[in-house]
């Protein structure tokens, strides 16, 4: 994907807002828009706008549509755990958008933070964000320009969208035509816009994987990579192939790698492509985990992602089983509980499987959905649903229905044929409530109730359903204190409080460099080496966001890093991490200059020694560093050498 034009720099902050207010009030006096405020991009949109006959005062519109078609559909489910991910991170910060391809706004979560009650109505499902009807808007721009883009704060077109900023990317489909848009919406400024941008970007990749893999649930899909680490990763292409050997659809990291477009891909042997009969492919394929051939002057690495059936191979004795395709293995590299924890978490489990309900306390983002899936992972009812409910997430005007369900026409609005709620969907397995401390209080009575009775009792209906389901809480309150405030029930903490577990913060744990490993691996799909100087560094910070922060840090850094690097340095942290570290200096190093900036001007000294040991020659010094080309110019930019 093109990354989005940088704007104009401005001196400070309030000067940029100064000079665009005015901009702003000479268009609506005399219709002349200035040239040179805006970057091009963005100018060019808001004369798009003005030929639309928006006019800056205008009031928002209030386009709304009915549910999206079955591709929209698809496109929200494959985008589902993305947006789980994202909404951990920037849910209290702005609003993640999902829309399709016509700007229509299929899913939403987090919030806007401030308190235009028109703007927040209409960033929800069923809205229009197109450019026609609100004017610049990084959704509908994107859309537009069909490249990422970041609006700040000032640079709508619409007054009414003036103090919002935000950035937006596109997702494509399996023939790599626009299925969607992936938005990132807030109030004030983007503090840093590449960062965000970059971060989107590496979501709406894993979308399109997804949408490939879904879209084509009847052939064969491949990943490819040049690299092997490579083949779990954001970055490996992926190839469709039906039981002919013909390619159906390749994603833009395959077309990269193969040197050809997709059309030129679609419906192309894989015989041609690959010099390899396609029986010979499937049946080394169903012997090796990973397959090592020659195209042209390259070795390509594959792996099976998706395996049909139909298409699955004979195997003989000799042949290495493969019960199910790769793409349903476990993730690799899963982060666990902390190893002081695992007594603790034995007892846990003995506990739980002789129905004693577990409540788990710690610090906001220290793990404690992790401990509560370990414990369904050990116990007995293993092999039932788990189910997770944020208490703090879901509005207190849906929380009942949400928990308890409803009945067909309980109110208005149910859907048909109603919903059984979170608490039935979790019946023979765990129920993990998180942040229960958050919980509405008249809720808290009718959970008591619930506990107490093992019935449940749906909104609309007049029948009672058993409920059998193992409880776990969670909570980064003190329950306690909260019960002497009267803010939360005591009966009801006497009811979930039967064994009590800590989880300490992320800079109480003593396997730091094992978690960051881990976190790393899962988020590449692939073991990443993380070298001594940026381990030392992540462990100098005090991470006020525990393993929540530390992973936005992790993939933000993955996502900066190009293919070419072998290893995660310093030097791939984001300008925004490395100013909060120099901002707070490190009480783990020891001198006058903060931890960030000594490292800095270390890795500067580094890149011109390198340059000068290999009279200029930039590749080979990059290769001596352990860093692509790309890299190296971007640090010696960022560091003004």
């Amino acid at each position: 994907m093109t990354q989005a034009p940088a704007p104009r720099p401005w001196n400070n902050e309030e000067e940029r807002l100064r000079v665009l207010q005015r901009m702003r009030s000479q268009l609506k006096g005399d219709g002349v828009l200035a040239q040179g405020i805006l970057s091009p991009t963005i100018e060019a949109s808001w004369r798009r706008s003005l030929s639309y006959g928006l006019e800056p005062d205008e009031v928002l519109q209030t386009d709304c549509k009915p549910a999206a078609d079955r591709n929209a559909e698809l496109l929200r489910q494959c985008a589902e755990p993305e947006l789980e991910f994202l909404a951990r991170q920037y849910a209290e910060h702005g609003a993640l958008v999902l829309a399709d391809a016509h700007a229509q706004v299929l899913r939403t979560c987090g919030s806007l933070g401030c308190g235009d009650q028109a703007c927040i109505e209409q960033v929800r499902e069923g809205f229009i964000w197109s450019e026609s009807l609100r004017g610049t808007n990084a959704l509908g721009t994107s859309l537009v320009h069909q490249q990422p883009i970041w609006i700040n704060s000032g640079e709508h077109f619409l007054d009414g969208l003036a103090h919002l900023s935000c950035a937006a990317v596109p997702i494509r489909d399996a023939r790599g035509r626009l299925a969607g848009i992936l938005d990132l919406t807030r109030e004030g400024p983007l503090r840093n816009p590449r960062d965000s941008i970059n971060m989107l970007m590496l979501s709406a990749s894993q979308i399109e994987g997804r949408l490939l893999c879904a879209t084509h649930g009847e052939h064969l899909v491949l990943a490819v990579h040049s690299r092997r680490p490579y083949l779990e990763s954001a970055w490996r292409g992926l190839l469709a192939v039906d039981g002919q050997g013909r390619i159906q659809a390749a994603n833009e990291q395959a077309c990269s790698l193969l040197g050809r477009t997709q059309q030129q891909l679609s419906k192309l042997e894989c015989e041609a492509l690959l010099d390899l009969p396609f029986e010979t492919l499937l049946s080394r394929l169903g012997q090796a985990d990973v397959l090592e051939q020659a195209h042209g002057h390259t070795q390509l690495y594959l792996r099976c992602v998706q395996w049909p059936l139909a298409l699955r191979p004979h195997q003989g004795p000799g042949a290495r089983s493969r019960s199910r395709p790769s793409a349903a293995r476990a993730p690799a590299g899963r982060p666990s509980p902390a190893a002081e924890l695992e007594p603790r978490l034995q007892t846990a489990v003995k506990a739980l499987n002789a129905g004693v309900p577990i409540l788990l306390q710690g610090e906001t983002g220290c793990g404690k959905e992790v401990a509560a899936r370990a414990l369904h992972a050990r116990c007995l009812r293993a092999r039932m649903p788990f189910v997770a409910i944020n208490c703090a997430a879901i509005p207190e005007g849906l929380m009942e229905a949400e928990l308890f369900g409803y009945r067909e026409g309980a109110f208005t609005g149910a859907r048909r044929g109603g919903a059984p709620g979170r608490l039935l969907q979790a019946q023979g397995g765990v129920l993990f409530l998180d942040e229960i401390g958050d919980m509405p209080q008249a809720l808290q009575a009718r959970l008591l109730r619930v506990l107490q009775e093992r019935k449940i009792m749906p909104l609309g209906s007049t029948m009672e359903v058993d409920l059998d389901v193992l409880l776990i809480c969670a909570s980064h309150r003190n329950l306690q204190e909260l019960t002497a405030l009267q803010q939360f029930r005591q009966d009801l903490f006497y009811r979930i409080n039967g064994l009590s577990l800590r989880l300490p913060a992320l800079r109480e744990r003593t396997d730091f460099v094992a978690l960051a490993h881990a976190l790393a691996q899962r988020i590449a799909g692939c073991p990443v080496p993380i070298s001594e100087a940026l381990l030392r560094l992540l462990q100098s910070h005090d991470w006020p966001g525990n393993i929540r922060e530390l992973e936005m840090v992790l993939r933000t850094a993955l996502a900066l890093r190009e293919q070419a690097d072998d290893t995660l340095g310093p030097e791939h942290l984001s300008e925004g991490f490395m100013a909060q570290l120099g901002s707070t200096g490190s009480a783990a190093e020891a001198g006058p200059a903060p931890a960030a900036n000594r490292l800095q001007a270390l890795q500067a000294q580094a890149l011109t020694q390198a340059l000068k040991e290999h009279n200029g020659n930039a590749t080979a010094a990059a290769r001596s560093l352990g860093m692509s080309r790309a890299t190296l110019y971007r640090k010696l930019r960022q560091y003004g050498c």
